[in-house]
C-alpha cells in the first residue's frame, strides 16, 4: 500500500499505480541471474559444524625453541601436529605452512642434533617469516623498477619516491649476496634449502627467470632431498605466473569462447605440462590438493569454465585439506557466473543454460546446504566429455 495509491504487481496482467497503467514486467523466471540466492561462501558456512572456540596458538618462536629442543622423532612429531592444527584451526595460514615444511624438511635431511650451522640458519628462516609480505608477485620485478614521470608527483616527492626505491633496490642486492654467500658456504644438507628460499624470495619480488634458475638446480642436482618436491612444485607454479602475465596483455576478451594467442597457448600448455611432472613423480605429495587449484587457474585462462569448474569441486573432496575449502567456493562461484554471462560456448551450447533454475529436474539441487555441489557434481558427469587439452 503507498500513499499515491495502490500498487498491484500480478504476473501477466497490467500494473496499476494511481492513474497510470503499465505493461507487465517479466516473470521473475525470465531473468535467473536476479533470484536471490546465497553466496558459496554462506553455503559453505551453514554446511559447517558451529564453530568453537580456537584454542590458543603457540607462538612461533617458542614452537621452534620446542623443535630445537627435541630429539629428531619428537620434533617430527611437533612439526605434523603444527601443521595439522595450521589447515584445520579455520586460521590457514600459508607462509606458516611453507616454513613448517621447511623446518620439517630439514629434520629429516640432517644427521643427528641441529648444530650451530642449521640454527643459524632456522632463526633466519623464522626472521623472514615474519619479514615476507603476502600477495602475489609484481609483474616487473622490484630491482628493476622505476619511478614513473606523472603529473601527480612533484619534484619533491618524485625525489623521496627515487630514495626509497634506491633503498629497496640496494637491500635487494644485499639479500641476493647474502644468499649466494651462504649457498656456497653451506654443508650438503642445507644447500637446497637455501636455494628453495632463495628461489622463494626471487618469486616474490617477481624475479620469476631468476627463481626458476634456484629450483631447477634443486631438482637436477639434489634429487634424493626433501626439498626438491617443493622446488618441482614450484617451477609449476612459476610456469602458471608467466602465463598470467602473457594474458594480461591480451586484449579483453567478451563472455564465451576466448581466441588464445599463440604465445598464450603455448606457455598454458608448458603450464600444464609442469603440473603433471609433478604429479607423475610426487603422485600423493604434499601440493596435491593445490594442484587442482592450479588446474583450475589454468583453464580459466583458457576460458574453459568447466574444466575449471570441475578442478574447483575436485578440491572440495579432500576434507582433510580444508584450508582449500574457502578459495574454491569462491572459484566456483566465479566460474558460475562466468557460465552465466556465456551466450556461447564453443562445441558445447548447452553449457550456456545458466545457473540451477535452468537445469533438468534431475540436476536441480538437493534441499540443504550442499545442494548446489551435488548440482555441481551431476552436471559435471553427464555432460558430453571435453578434452582437457588446453588449446
Amino acid at each position: 500500500m503507498l500513499a499515491a495509491g495502490t500498487c498491484l504487481a500480478v504476473p501477466g496482467r497490467v500494473n496499476s499505480c494511481g492513474p497510470m497503467y503499465y505493461a507487465a514486467a517479466p516473470a521473475l523466471a525470465a531473468f535467473p541471474e536476479r533470484h536471490p540466492v546465497k553466496t558459496m561462501m554462506d553455503l559453505f558456512a551453514e554446511s559447517q559444524k558451529a564453530a568453537t572456540p580456537a584454542p590458543a596458538w603457540e607462538s612461533l618462536d617458542a614452537l621452534t625453541r620446542r623443535i630445537l629442543s627435541t630429539p629428531e622423532a619428537d620434533s617430527l612429531q611437533i612439526i605434523d601436529q603444527a601443521l595439522s592444527e595450521n589447515r584445520t584451526s579455520g586460521r590457514y595460514e600459508a607462509r606458516k605452512a611453507n616454513l613448517l615444511w621447511d623446518l620439517r624438511d630439514l629434520r629429516t635431511a640432517w644427521d643427528g642434533d641441529f648444530n650451530e650451522e642449521a640454527r643459524t640458519y632456522i632463526d633466519w628462516r623464522v626472521r623472514l617469516y615474519h619479514d615476507e609480505k603476502r600477495g602475489l608477485p609484481p609483474a616487473v620485478a622490484r630491482e628493476h623498477r622505476k619511478v614513473e614521470d606523472g603529473w601527480w608527483l612533484s619534484p619533491q616527492q618524485k625525489a623521496q619516491e627515487e630514495q626509497w626505491l634506491a633503498q629497496e633496490q640496494a637491500a635487494i642486492r644485499a639479500g641476493i649476496e647474502e644468499g649466494e654467500r651462504a649457498i656456497a658456504q653451506a654443508s650438503p644438507a642445507l644447500v637446497p634449502h637455501w636455494m628453495v628460499a632463495r628461489g622463494g624470495a626471487a618469486f616474490r619480488r617477481g624475479a620469476l627467470e631468476e627463481a626458476a634458475g634456484w629450483f631447477e638446480k634443486v631438482v637436477q642436482h639434489h634429487a634424493g632431498h626433501p626439498r626438491r618436491e617443493t622446488a618441482l612444485f614450484m617451477i609449476a607454479r612459476l610456469k602458471v605466473e608467466e602465463a598470467r602475465r602473457i594474458s594480461r596483455k591480451q586484449p579483453e576478451a567478451g563472455a564465451g569462447p576466448r581466441d588464445l594467442s599463440e604465445g598464450l597457448s603455448n606457455a598454458l600448455e608448458i603450464a600444464e605440462h609442469a603440473l603433471d611432472d609433478y604429479s607423475k613423480e610426487y603422485p600423493k605429495g604434499r601440493y596435491t590438493v593445490e594442484l587442482a587449484g592450479w588446474r583450475g587457474a589454468i583453464h580459466t585462462l583458457a576460458g574453459q569454465h568447466w574444466l575449471a569448474l570441475g578442478d574447483y569441486v575436485t578440491q572440495l573432496d579432500h576434507a582433510d585439506h580444508s584450508e582449500v575449502r574457502d578459495s574454491a567456493g569462491r572459484e566456483i562461484e566465479r566460474c558460475l557466473k562466468e557460465l552465466l554471462l556465456s551466450d556461447k560456448v564453443e562445441d558445447d551450447p548447452e553449457a550456456s543454460r545458466p545457473c540451477w533454475v535452468c537445469l533438468p529436474p534431475a540436476h536441480q539441487p538437493r534441499s540443504g546446504s550442499w545442494g548446489i555441489f551435488w548440482m555441481v557434481r551431476r552436471t559435471l558427469a553427464t555432460r558430453p566429455a571435453i578434452g582437457t587439452k588446453v588449446t
